[in-house]
């Protein structure tokens, strides 16, 4: 009892001195006179160099009418870049608050705090996101959101209203028609606040002058096998990888096939480690600091679950393996999902390892899922999306912003 007078005497008021600072911070952001001309862009909250705002930023920095501005939160990623000859600061440094201010436009792919947002006051937001859904998201979550009492929700709710007018400017990057009408109800937008401009992040599938690192992991005739799952309920419930994999059937199968199996979990898992000295062909990559679309490009299989990784993979035309040991629970427990599962995943489907060793037994250059393949590309990217896109979407925005 002590303890929660405490707390309401001494912290509740400090949250909310700090909360009154942060709006008048973020309000006072708006006086500030913006440049159509200076774009910066950030990442998964300001932790990484990565994604569709990486690659974008990587476009934009062949346009010279571009003043183009990388933000972390990392010290480390802006040493490491600005080492390389990269325009990149430290959020609250001062470099970064004045490019901050000064901006018309900032772009993110995980929210508005992938750089300082309380500097981004009447600014456009350029929401690349991270990737397609196949899990319900935002406001279609029902899952998650019936988890938040209607208290938390109602207080939610509020301090978001505080925030949405210096927030207002934002639009929301979607590949296809399909997926331009599931953002109207997750984001809760117009049409005309959706842009139909697919995704940065695969440009390198076509261009390899996008490569900011080599891929360490090919050796010669051996072919490599990617292992990418998405999260569990945001990293909160363990992924026992030995309940997953049976490591010594398997590497004896890689040995055999000359395979190199390569396992990157998900970001939010990224502190599991999983002790893999006795296994010479099983590779556990998920500290490593490589990118996830370099991974993708130069794996010859991709096996997954629920993650949107697969999508992106289809613009590559090559097999996929959908390992889903867990799919009901997902479903009740983590999310729901925007479509019937069977009907968008276009590669065998197995719930156990031993279902899984014998799909990857029968691999053969004989594919019979590529015409299924096709038909839901088409069913995520228009036509126009399934290229290059970085720099149509960069145009449109210097010439309509």
């Amino acid at each position: 009892m002590i303890e929660r007078s405490v707390k309401i005497i001494f912290v509740y008021p400090i949250k909310i001195i700090t909360n009154l600072i942060k709006i008048l911070v973020l309000y006072l952001s708006m006086l500030s006179i913006r440049s159509k001309k200076i774009f910066v862009f950030g990442a998964w909250q300001g932790n990484k160099f990565a994604d569709n705002s990486m690659y974008l930023y990587l476009e934009a920095l062949k346009h010279d009418d571009i003043k183009a501005v990388w933000i972390t939160k990392d010290k480390k990623i802006e040493r490491k870049l600005r080492s390389e000859g990269y325009i990149a600061y430290y959020y609250n440094s001062l470099k970064g608050i004045y490019y901050q201010l000064r901006a018309g436009v900032y772009y993110t792919c995980v929210s508005r705090f992938d750089v300082f947002s309380l500097l981004m006051g009447n600014a456009i937001n350029i929401n690349l996101c991270h990737g397609v859904p196949l899990k319900k998201m935002m406001y279609d979550d029902n899952v998650t959101n019936k988890t938040n009492s209607k208290a938390n929700h109602i207080k939610s709710s509020l301090i978001e209203s505080i925030y949405s007018f210096p927030n207002r400017k934002e639009y929301v990057v979607s590949t296809s028609d399909t997926l331009t009408d599931i953002y109207l109800s997750a984001y809760r937008k117009k049409r005309s606040e959706i842009l139909q401009f697919g995704q940065p992040r695969n440009d390198v599938f076509f261009n390899d002058n996008l490569e900011i690192q080599e891929f360490p992991f090919r050796e010669k005739d051996k072919k490599v096998i990617l292992y990418m799952p998405t999260h569990r309920n945001e990293g909160k419930n363990k992924m026992d990888m030995t309940t997953i994999l049976d490591f010594e059937e398997l590497n004896k199968y890689c040995i055999e096939k000359n395979f190199l199996f390569l396992i990157k979990k998900h970001y939010y898992h990224r502190n599991e480690n999983e002790n893999l000295d006795n296994y010479s062909n099983i590779i556990d990559i998920t500290k490593t600091d490589y990118d996830s679309q370099l991974l993708l490009k130069y794996s010859d299989l991709l096996i997954t679950d629920y993650s949107s990784c697969y999508i992106d993979y289809l613009l590559l035309k090559r097999p996929i393996v959908f390992y889903y040991f867990d799919y009901d629970n997902y479903l009740v427990n983590d999310r729901e999902m925007y479509f019937e599962y069977d009907k968008v995943t276009p590669g065998p489907k197995v719930k156990t390892f031993k279902e899984l060793y014998m799909i990857l037994q029968q691999i053969t250059d004989v594919d019979i899922y590529e015409d299924q393949r096709k038909k839901v590309t088409d069913l995520f990217y228009s036509k126009d999306n399934q290229k290059s896109v970085g720099s149509n979407l960069l145009n449109y925005i210097k010439n309509h912003f």
